[in-house]
């Protein structure tokens, strides 16, 4: 339940798995475990980024756009 919390609050600004696991300071797999978990029940998404769309996308001032995919809130 409190992993629930915080990812929701670091997802603010979506983030890739690594990254959040780096911020949690939890391994990755129980990382993803939860966002599974989280995807499941509505509470976040998956954003699966292309290059070429950067130049529309709402969140390129927050994205490298290194990562094919990032999560954030639903």
């Amino acid at each position: 339940m409190a992993l629930s919390v915080e990812v929701l609050r670091e997802l603010a600004v979506p983030a890739t798995v690594g990254e959040l696991a780096r911020r949690l300071e939890v391994p990755e797999v129980h990382l993803q475990r939860e966002l599974a978990r989280l995807e499941r029940r509505g509470y976040v998404r998956r954003l699966a980024c292309a290059p070429t769309a950067c130049g529309w996308c709402a969140l390129r001032a927050t994205c490298d756009a290194t990562a094919a995919e990032r999560w954030l809130r639903a």
